[in-house]
């Protein structure tokens, strides 16, 4: 039992002091800002198959 508890003790310990170590996260678009275009590819309906570009 207390072969398995060490391990276990120092994983905690190891993912709490990450924790203070992380930034704060920016994902998406800003306010205001234009979405960039991207390209897919249709799988369904009249298009399917070709790549088409949204924007």
């Amino acid at each position: 039992m207390q072969r398995m508890m060490m391990p276990a003790l120092g994983l905690m310990v190891a993912c709490a002091a990450s924790v203070g170590y992380a930034g704060d996260v920016e994902s998406g678009l800003k306010i205001g800002e234009a979405a960039k275009f991207f390209q897919v590819k249709d799988v369904t309906g009249p298009q399917k198959g070709k790549s088409l570009c949204y924007r």
